[in-house]
C-alpha cells in the first residue's frame, strides 16, 4: 500500500552530474523498490558514460531508462510517486534545458524552454513542483483550492479564468532584471517560505531541513 512510512529532514534531492553543468532534482517517494532515489541517481551518475559533448535532452531520456531498468530488476509493481527534474545546458546552447521524468509512466516532459522559439530560452521567471500551495499563493497570489471553492460556490469558470489572468493577484516580481545572487537568493526565500509553512501547518511537514541550491 502507498502510506508515508517516514518523514526525515536529511534526504538528498539535489545532485549534481560529475562535474558537468548538469544536475538532477527530485520530489515524492524518497525510495523505488527498496533503493532509495539519492543511491540510483549515485548508480546512475557512476555508471554513465556522459559525452564531451553534453546534450541534456538525451541524458534526460537515458536517465528514464535508467530508472525503468531499475524498476524491471526490482519487480516493482507499486512505487507511489517518484518524479525528477534534469536541468543543465548542453554544448551547443547557451540558455539552460530542462525536463521532468515521472514515475511510474516514464514520461518526459520538456519544461523549459517550452518551445523551439529561441526566443523563447529568454524569458525568465520561477517554476515549483512538490508542496504547491504555499508558493501558489505567494507567487501568483491562489492556489487550486481557492479557485476550485469559488467554483463550488456558483461562481462561474470564465470569472474564475478571468480572475487569474488579470494581473492583480500575483506579485510584481522583476524576474528578467535579477542577477545570479538575487535568483538564488530568491530561490532559499521561496524555499524557507515552503519549509515554514510544512513546519507550521496542521499535518505531516512535507518539506524541511537544510536548502541545497545548485547553480
Amino acid at each position: 500500500k502507498n502510506r508515508i512510512v517516514k518523514v526525515t529532514n536529511f534526504s538528498s534531492k539535489i545532485w549534481q552530474l560529475k562535474n558537468l553543468p548538469l544536475a538532477i532534482m527530485s520530489w515524492g517517494n524518497a525510495k523505488i523498490g527498496p533503493r532509495t532515489v539519492t543511491s540510483i541517481v549515485g548508480q546512475f551518475d557512476s555508471c554513465y558514460k556522459f559525452e564531451s559533448s553534453i546534450n541534456v535532452e538525451k541524458v534526460a531520456f537515458n536517465f528514464k531508462k535508467f530508472l525503468i531498468a531499475i524498476i524491471k530488476e526490482y519487480k516493482v509493481d507499486v512505487i507511489g510517486e517518484v518524479n525528477f527534474f534534469i536541468g543543465g545546458y548542453s554544448a551547443d546552447k547557451y540558455f539552460s534545458d530542462q525536463y521532468k521524468i515521472s514515475i511510474p509512466g516514464g514520461e518526459v516532459t520538456k519544461v523549459f524552454p517550452c518551445s523551439n522559439d529561441p526566443y523563447d530560452s529568454q524569458n525568465y521567471g520561477v517554476s515549483w513542483f512538490g508542496s504547491s500551495y504555499p508558493l501558489a499563493r505567494f507567487i501568483n497570489g491562489y492556489d487550486a483550492d481557492q479557485c476550485n471553492f469559488l467554483v463550488s460556490k456558483g461562481v462561474s469558470l470564465d470569472i474564475v479564468d478571468e480572475i487569474k489572468n488579470s494581473g492583480i493577484l500575483p506579485f510584481d516580481f522583476v524576474f528578467g532584471s535579477m542577477s545570479v545572487q538575487e535568483a538564488i537568493d530568491f530561490a532559499n526565500y521561496c524555499m524557507q517560505i515552503v519549509i515554514g509553512y510544512n513546519r507550521f501547518y496542521g499535518g505531516l511537514p512535507y518539506c524541511g531541513g537544510d536548502v541545497d541550491i545548485c547553480v
